[in-house]
């Protein structure tokens, strides 16, 4: 099993804007394409939000080396058509990719690790623009 690693693309920028998002997928596709390249255990992306959400639908259009699998985990009340804790086509087998905007706390990615606990998936890589505060990440989140 590879060591965990967050991939900090380190550029400040809102995903909420045409121009801005169709750049960040872009950005976020060259950096999963190398990923997918160098680790043949990457079976899928994670995400959580609206921001991740967003970012996982434009990479799921993009041409990629092999089909991945989209798991989606609902944030606690967030309004859904059903009652489970993720949604989406998922492989029990092999290493997924969390994908968000930024990480502050890390409270993003610890939902997703704390969902998949009881499962056999496993998060191994993660992609953001930007993270706020390394110490306070380390601090809150279980991923490092």
């Amino acid at each position: 099993m590879p060591a965990r690693k967050i991939i900090n693309m380190s550029y400040g920028t809102t995903l909420y804007q045409s121009n801005t998002l169709r750049e960040s997928v872009r950005r976020y596709g060259v950096t999963l394409n190398t990923l997918l390249n160098e680790h043949a255990d990457i079976v899928g992306i994670v995400s959580t939000g609206s921001s991740g959400a967003i970012l996982a639908a434009g990479l799921m259009l993009r041409k990629l080396p092999r089909p991945l699998c989209h798991i989606h985990v609902n944030k606690p009340h967030e309004g859904r058509s059903h009652s489970g804790t993720f949604s989406g086509s998922h492989k029990k087998n092999g290493s997924y990719v969390f994908v968000d905007d930024f990480i502050y706390e890390g409270v993003s990615l610890q939902r997703c690790i704390d969902a998949f606990k009881d499962t056999s998936y496993n998060i191994q890589y993660a992609i953001v623009t930007r993270i706020d505060d390394k110490n306070l990440l380390m601090s809150k989140c279980s991923f490092l």
